[in-house]
């Protein structure tokens, strides 16, 4: 319906035809640029994107109705249940994940974004394998963010 949306669509079908990638998975990053009036992909890979192991496969079929997993699998076993997922997904609700980074190794003596998180009505989950109070919690520099918070809402 938005032109802005369409023309960002349009542009990533041509990025995935210019590169062949036409089955499966395809983690890709498109950002509008407001001074060019145009889009532009940042990032693009033949796979589906780290950021949804935990819960994001959950806040996936939240926000969309399906995730890209099991997407993925039918495109490649059942030709027909993948063509029966829409190509634009109409979004249930809105939804966001929000990455805690560490900057210093210490002695973690709480995560307040966490226990304000958890009162939102946007709350959805939160993952924080490596985050315990009370124990030494290491630099974040590449990988599994230590903190995330998932949120979805549909206002």
């Amino acid at each position: 319906k938005d032109q802005k949306t369409k023309a960002i669509i349009d542009y990533a079908n041509k990025v995935l035809d210019a590169t062949g990638l036409q089955n499966g998975a395809a983690d890709m990053e498109v950002f509008w640029i407001e001074e060019e009036g145009r889009p532009c992909v940042t990032d693009l890979n033949a796979r589906w994107t780290a950021t949804m192991w935990h819960d994001g496969l959950a806040l996936e079929k939240a926000l969309a109705g399906h995730d890209q997993i099991t997407a993925t699998v039918k495109a490649y076993l059942d030709g027909d249940a993948f063509n029966d997922i829409p190509l634009v997904p109409a979004l249930r609700q809105h939804g966001a994940l929000i990455f805690g980074d560490v900057f210093t190794t210490g002695i973690l003596r709480g995560i307040p974004a966490v226990a304000v998180a958890e009162k939102l009505p946007s709350y959805f989950s939160t993952y924080n394998k490596d985050a315990v109070v009370g124990n030494v919690i290491k630099k974040f520099t590449v990988g599994q963010p230590p903190i995330t918070i998932l949120l979805a809402n549909k206002d």
